[in-house]
This record gives structure tokens, sequence and C-alpha cells, in this order.
């Protein structure tokens, strides 16, 4: 009777830890919320759209974005979080340990058997419970805890890292952009030049050699307006590639906003305690030089 008074009290003491379940913070909105704080700007989560009756996910513009032809440095960061496959396929991993969390959470049931006496057999009953789970679920809950979490950071690693190539794709094609438009301007300038050294060669003002120089320099040039045209489309490429548009229609408009500094604009400069070199004395006064010592 003592025995089975303390099994029912040991049972009963443990019917709260049957029904405890344990959770974490560590889901996907905790990796969404601080990939977003982290990046500057908030990162919705989306669900794949259902198309044609099909599980097809359709790339899009998020309601943030603003327009693609003219496309931020943070709009390009928000759509590729949005149309990225990658950073939704690491989401989804984040489900494995946390079942494995309720896995750890959970106790299976106790097992009674009772069995009436039959021939020789004397009456038998028997209570099973699974003492050893009792006594290590909160190390298995911690280890499992601790498993969400590094998977938690490390999916948010991988989304910053997503943030970190954008951006620079982003800048990439704006300096493209920038090249391209320098180098087509030199361009036209050169050629102008040779032709009016051909001109002035004509009438006899310079040499052959001189005009042949200025022609030479104008075909140089246009090389290089050439060879921007094409680093503009790489960059362009590459960074639709990385926004999830590379089978899009919106991605034949992509194109980036180009920040005009304005004509004036003042220039500042860092102060002495930014940069304490800046007003260094170039040389040392002699007294600070080290002397040589003197030879006998």
């Amino acid at each position: 009777m003592q025995f089975c008074a303390r099994a029912l009290v040991l049972g009963v003491l443990a019917l709260p830890l049957v029904g405890c379940v344990s959770s974490s913070k560590y889901d996907s909105r905790w990796v969404s919320s601080e990939l977003g704080r982290m990046a500057g700007h908030d990162v919705p989560l989306r669900e794949a759209p259902q198309a044609n009756g099909k599980n097809a996910f359709v790339p899009s513009l998020p309601h943030d974005a603003g327009d693609v032809a003219a496309l931020t440095e943070d709009g390009a960061v928000s759509v590729a979080l949005w149309n990225s496959a990658q950073f939704r396929a690491d989401l989804a991993q984040l489900g494995i340990p946390r079942a494995e969390l309720d896995d750890a959470s959970a106790l299976p049931n106790p097992n009674f058997s009772f069995l009436f006496p039959i021939s020789s057999r004397q009456l038998e009953l028997s209570i099973q419970y699974p003492i050893s789970q009792l006594v290590q679920r909160p190390w298995r809950i911690a280890a499992a805890k601790y498993d969400v979490e590094r998977t938690a950071r490390s999916l948010l690693q991988n989304g910053l890292d997503a943030v970190r190539d954008v951006r620079i794709a982003w800048a990439e094609l704006e300096a493209a952009k920038g090249r391209r438009e320098l180098r087509r301007r030199a361009e036209d300038l050169l050629r102008q030049s040779s032709k009016l050294a051909a001109s002035r060669f004509g009438n006899g003002d310079i040499s052959r050699l001189e005009a042949d120089l200025v022609e030479a320099e104008a075909l140089a040039a246009g090389e290089l307006s050439a060879r921007s045209v094409r680093e503009e489309g790489i960059a362009r490429t590459r960074l639709r590639q990385l926004l999830g548009l590379a089978e899009s229609p919106l991605g034949d408009r992509l194109d980036v906003a180009t920040r005009e500094v304005p004509k004036d604009a003042p220039v500042t400069w860092p102060s002495s305690s930014a940069w304490p070199w800046l007003h260094a004395p170039m040389y040392a006064p002699p007294s600070s030089r080290s002397r040589l010592p003197e030879s006998a």
C-alpha cells in the first residue's frame, strides 16, 4: 500500500510536467524583425502565392519598394528579401529545431498493465512511467532551445550577408552608370578634338603625328565607352539576379535611382578630434629626434 501511495503521489506531481510545453522566441518573426532592425527597415514575411492551382512563386514588389525603374538602395534590399527563395528556404529550416524542441518537452504516456489470475499465474498489476525522461527532460529542453537559437542566429547572418551583397550590387550598378556617362562625354569631347585636329592638319597648323595622337586618344575613349556599357549590363544582370527578378518582366525595367550631389552643397571637413594626424606637424622638432651616440 505504501508503494502504491508513493507511486500515486509521484504520478500526480508529474502531471504538470506532462502538460508543460516549452517554447522559444527564436522563430521566423524574430529573424525577420532582427534582420529588419539591422538592415535599417522592416522585412515583412511573405507566403508563396498560389498560381494556376499550383504552388508556384511569382516574383513581385513589396509595398515600400517604390518604382523598379528608379530603385533606391533600401528598396533593393526590400525587394531582394521579398523575392529571395534562399531566404524563405532558410526560414523553413527553422521549423526543424523547433519541432525537436517540442519533442524534447513532450513525455510518453505511462504504461499500465493488469493481468487477471489464470491457473497458476497470480494477480499482476504494474505501472511503467518514464522516470529517466523526467530526469533528463530539463537538459533535453535546454539543448533543444540552444539549437533553435543557433539556427535562428545562423539564418540571421545569412540574411545579413544577402543584404550586404544587394547593397554592393546596387552601388556597383550606380557606379557603372556614372562611369558610362562620364566616358561617353569624354568620347564626345575627344572625337570633336580629333575632328579639329584633322582640320588643323589639313590647314598645315599641326603635324601628322600630333593629329594621329589625338585620333588615338579618341579611339581609346571610344573603347572605354563601349566597355563601360558592357560593365553596366553585367552589374544590372547581377543586381537583377539578387533581387529575384531574373525571369520576371519586372526585371526588364530595373534601374537604380542615381544620387546627385547638388552643386552648392557645402564641403565639410573632419574635425581634428576625428583625424588627429591631420593637424600634426609634418616634421618633428630637432629636440625630439633621437641622437646617435657620440663616438669616443
